[in-house]
């Protein structure tokens, strides 16, 4: 499904096996109580969109369940699932997504969340505790690249004392982390 300039309500829909479950350009749409599987690319794909994205179930998308591209900066996103995919979130192009008091589970392949070109996801900060919980990436949870800041305060990482290796972050980076005990 393609949403351009539009804000619609997308309320119990099943994407199944497309390039992209969901496209956004330019938009800030409610997406609710959807199952987005099996994208060739990612469950959903946000370029300059501000959606609200709850209680939906993002499964064996292979990229990303979901991608923020091109400034995209949701404040919405709560009790989604996002499982199978090589990436939970992954930000660029100064993307900023918040997930405060989100209550979203990630359990994919790679990387839970990757930023990248200037990108500044908030899962969690000093006022809001995230309340998300990631488990299961054999290699790294957070990777921050390229002038990205991730924040993650009060998220479960599997582990009440996640190892500090699986938190990376290049020179121009940084990863702000307190793990929910």
């Amino acid at each position: 499904m393609t949403v351009s300039g539009a804000s619609p309500t997308i309320n119990g829909c099943v994407f199944l096996s497309n390039y992209f479950g969901v496209y956004l350009v330019n938009s800030n749409p409610s997406i609710v109580n959807c199952d987005i599987e099996n994208s060739a690319n990612s469950g959903m794909y946000l370029s300059n969109a501000a959606p609200t994205i709850q209680y939906n179930t993002l499964k064996n998308n292979q990229q990303s369940g979901i991608w923020f591209h091109n400034f995209s900066s949701p404040s919405n996103i709560y009790h989604n699932n996002i499982s199978g995919s090589s990436e939970g979130f992954y930000c660029d192009g100064q993307s900023s997504p918040h997930a405060l008091y989100g209550c979203n589970a990630m359990n994919s392949g790679y990387t839970q969340i990757y930023a990248y070109y200037g990108c500044l996801p908030v899962l969690g900060n000093a006022n809001s505790s995230g309340l998300n919980s990631f488990d299961g990436s054999p290699y790294t949870y957070v990777n921050a690249n390229s002038s990205s800041v991730v924040t993650a305060v009060y998220n479960w990482w599997g582990i009440s004392s996640p190892n500090p290796s699986l938190f990376y972050s290049d020179a121009t980076s940084s990863v702000r982390l307190v793990a929910l005990a």
